[in-house]
């Protein structure tokens, strides 16, 4: 899409890949990049975008594909069975409650 903005427009926009890098179901399905970052310590509670120290000693954004950007999607933990990001930084709370007539039937909450 931004190759197509760039060529309509002349515009030449930031972009951003936040699904590459993300988390996988298994760790062996993570993009190789994803994995050593993992592996240094890099991967925690927050996303992150590597930099590397280039040659003139400037830090540039690692560029793995066509992006400007990778954002290292945070690793997943769990409180009570969900994904702590679900609370969205304590913007959001889990309430529970009680829905005996979806014990006999599909129900949608």
């Amino acid at each position: 899409m931004a190759h197509f903005l760039r060529e309509f427009t002349g515009l030449d926009p930031l972009t951003v890949d936040q699904t590459d890098m993300s988390e996988r179901s298994r760790p062996e399905l993570e993009d190789s990049l994803r994995r050593k970052a993992r592996e240094l310590g890099l991967i925690g509670d927050d996303a992150v975008v590597l930099l590397e120290q280039m040659d003139d000693g400037s830090d540039e954004p690692i560029r793995h594909y066509y992006v400007d950007l990778m954002v290292f999607g945070l690793a997943t933990r769990y409180a009570n069975g969900r994904p702590t990001w679900m609370g969205m930084g304590g913007r959001r709370q889990a309430v529970d409650f009680d829905t005996p007539e979806c014990a006999e039937r599909t129900c949608m909450v």
